[in-house]
This record gives structure tokens, C-alpha cells and sequence, in this order.
């Protein structure tokens, strides 16, 4: 048991989606990290933590690369494009060792600046048991990105993914695509009969440069969110990264698909990305969470910074 004694101010949700702020009160956690009671409470045997300070609840941050860590001011000034044609020659390179200290270290970032929650794309089979020790909770999975891997190797390494967590309380699976630029037809295809036979999420990036527009629309005569939906990728489970240049019909489009739209403003200072993330337009109508983005391109993982 861990018991934090007078808080200051404890900020807590409400049952209609509010909040509502305590003046102090202590915080009761039981042994699995569980809140089990607020407000005047004592008991023998907890460890005790003095809280002159405000407590609030885990922070979510909905969109990073944790292994990317070591990436953090390697290449600098640099667009998108540009710094991802330099940055994925060094992913080449990288040894499953060097992707577990990054990953480690990203965990440990995260827990001290009061993340709770992580929606990860990066990967390393041994990262289960990191998330284990660390007791932080993670979404993860192998990414789908044609130019760097095999779509089949990442299918594998998805499938023993999603069969040794399927229990864990901590680590749950998560269907990485990294963009539709990056990927062929047939791995669009085939994550999306990945999706439905998983029953997974999708989490990917989306719209992130002009650029990137212009590459889908040659390619498909379809903007980015209009090929995600053509393919039966777009539909509440989605997870859309970045949209700085979308359409307003495709503004429709998620918001009737009730897709969940992530904002990584850090990362696209840095990358001058140019775009205009319509967070007005997409708040009134669907679900919108915050992102650090990779350090490699958003620098911090503290997440009250966006």
C-alpha cells in the first residue's frame, strides 16, 4: 500500500467528464497501482509519502517512439522527408541491444515526468519485459513500413506478440502502420484483415507534410485519409497521427468515423511541417489526445509541455 498524505490540490474526473479539484485530501493506492480511496484516510502498514504539492491523474501520451531516444539532436533542421531519408539509414544499423536501451531509457523518461500510459510505435520482442518491470502501462507493436522491412516478418513478430501479452494487465498490442506512403497495396490489405482477425487498433501517421499529400494523391488519386478508408482502415479503433494538411471532407470523414485524432505540435515545430492541425473543427465532433512524438523529432517526453 502507498499512501500520499494531504495533498495540496488533487485534480480528479468526474462521472460526466469533468473535473473537480480536492484541498487536502490523501491518496490511498493498493499493491497493483490501483487508487482505492480519496479523501480522509489513513492506514497502518503504508508506505507513506508526504504531498505538499498537486496531484493529478497519469498523463496518456498518445503518440511516441520510445526506442528513439537515442535519436534525441542527432539531425537537426531538417524537414520530414529530409531527416527520414537520414534517420532511417541509422534504423538500418540499429542492433536489437541499442533498441532495448532506448526503449528503457524512454520508459524511464516517461514515469518521471508523470506519464502513465503510452502509445508506442517501435519495437523489440524483449521490450514485454521492460514494460513488466517498469509497471507503466504501454500500447506496442511491430510497425508495418515496407521501404525497411518485411510485412511478413512484422505479421510474425504481431501474432507472437499478441498471443504472449494476453494476459498482461501493462502491455497490450497494437496494430502499427507507419504511413500509407511507406506501405505497398497488399500490406494495406492485409492490415486490414489483420485488424479485423486481431481485433486490434490502428495507430498511424497521417497528413504530417504537404509532401506527403502530394506523394498519396499521385499515387492513388485519393488524399491520405480518403485511402485509409477505401482500404477499411478508417473507423472508431483508428488512431490518426499529425493531419496537418486534411481536407475538410476528410475532416469528415473521421469525425463520422469517430477515428481518434493525435496532436504532436513539439515535433511539428521542430520539422516545420507547415501544416494546421483543425483541433476546433475535430474537438467538436471526435476524440483528440496530445503527443510528444519521437524525441528525434519532439525532443521531450513531457507531456503538460504541449
Amino acid at each position: 500500500m502507498l499512501l500520499l498524505r494531504d495533498c495540496r490540490y488533487v485534480v480528479t474526473p468526474t462521472e460526466d467528464g469533468d473535473v473537480k479539484v480536492l484541498e487536502g485530501v490523501s491518496i490511498l493506492i493498493n499493491d497493483d497501482g490501483v487508487i482505492q480511496q480519496v479523501g480522509d484516510v489513513d492506514v497502518n502498514g503504508a508506505e507513506v509519502v508526504k504531498c505538499d504539492g498537486v496531484a493529478i491523474p497519469g498523463l496518456f501520451n498518445a503518440h511516441t517512439h520510445l526506442a528513439m531516444t537515442m535519436f534525441r539532436g542527432l539531425v537537426s533542421d531538417h524537414e520530414l522527408e529530409d531527416w527520414l531519408n537520414v534517420i532511417w539509414g541509422m534504423e538500418k544499423r540499429l542492433t536489437s541491444d541499442v533498441i532495448l536501451k532506448g526503449f528503457e531509457l524512454g520508459l524511464i523518461e516517461s514515469i518521471m515526468n508523470g506519464t502513465s500510459a503510452v502509445l508506442d510505435m517501435y519495437f523489440n520482442p524483449d521490450v514485454v519485459d521492460l514494460v513488466e518491470r517498469y509497471g507503466i502501462r504501454v500500447f506496442e507493436g511491430p510497425t508495418f513500413i515496407d521501404n525497411l522491412r518485411d510485412p511478413k516478418l512484422t505479421e510474425n513478430e504481431l501474432r507472437n506478440l499478441v498471443s504472449r501479452v494476453r494476459d498482461s494487465k501493462l502491455i497490450k498490442p497494437i496494430l502499427n502502420l507507419h504511413s500509407v506512403y511507406a506501405n505497398s497495396e497488399d500490406t494495406l490489405m492485409r492490415v486490414r484483415e489483420l485488424k479485423e482477425e486481431l481485433n486490434l487498433r490502428l495507430h498511424t501517421h497521417v497528413s504530417e507534410t504537404r509532401r506527403e499529400v502530394y506523394t498519396v494523391r499521385g499515387r492513388y488519386g485519393l488524399y491520405p485519409v480518403e485511402v485509409l478508408s477505401k482500404f477499411g482502415l478508417l473507423d472508431s479503433s483508428a488512431i490518426l497521427v499529425h493531419l496537418g494538411w486534411v481536407t475538410n471532407w476528410e475532416l469528415e470523414l473521421i469525425v463520422r468515423a469517430q477515428a481518434t485524432a493525435v496532436h504532436c505540435p513539439s515535433s511539428n515545430m521542430k520539422l516545420a511541417t507547415a501544416g494546421f492541425f483543425p483541433i476546433k473543427e475535430l474537438l467538436k465532433g471526435t476524440n483528440v489526445a496530445l503527443g510528444t512524438d519521437g524525441p528525434g523529432t519532439g525532443d521531450s517526453r513531457i507531456c503538460l509541455r504541449r
